[in-house]
């Protein structure tokens, strides 16, 4: 029974070992999962990847890189009297101290962020 008796403590010192590491909130994290998170994170981003549904390598671009759109800076601006732009054409109204700008959606869709001043102020127009 000795034996018996010392398998018995082995096994729950090894369960109580096993359950200590483990955590419910925590799931285990495989090595590829790992190795895929490190990879995500070189590209600047700290999201935790080990917890998804999708596998990582599903995904594709979805467009340009990272700076891929020049931003425009320093936009030359028309008055409104001499301006070309006809009434129906959307886009975005900023009125900062008196100073105001408009920049049409059609322009924005090509660079989707305008870097300006506007009433002394810096502002960035995104779309």
């Amino acid at each position: 029974m000795k034996v018996g008796k010392a398998a018995l403590v082995v096994a729950a010192v090894c369960a109580a070992l096993l359950a200590g590491s483990c955590s419910a909130d925590e799931p285990a994290v495989e090595p590829e999962a790992e190795q895929e998170a490190r990879e995500f994170e070189r590209f600047g981003l700290a999201t935790d990847t080990s917890k998804r549904l999708v596998e990582l390598d599903e995904f594709i671009s979805g467009g340009p890189p990272k700076d891929g759109i020049p931003a425009l800076t320093d936009p030359l601006f028309d008055t409104l009297e001499a301006s070309t732009i006809p009434d129906d054409v959307y886009g975005v109204l900023v009125e900062i101290e008196g100073d105001v700008r408009f920049y049409p959606y059609n322009i924005l869709v090509w660079h989707e962020i305008a870097n300006e001043v506007v009433g002394g102020r810096p502002i960035a127009v995104t779309f």
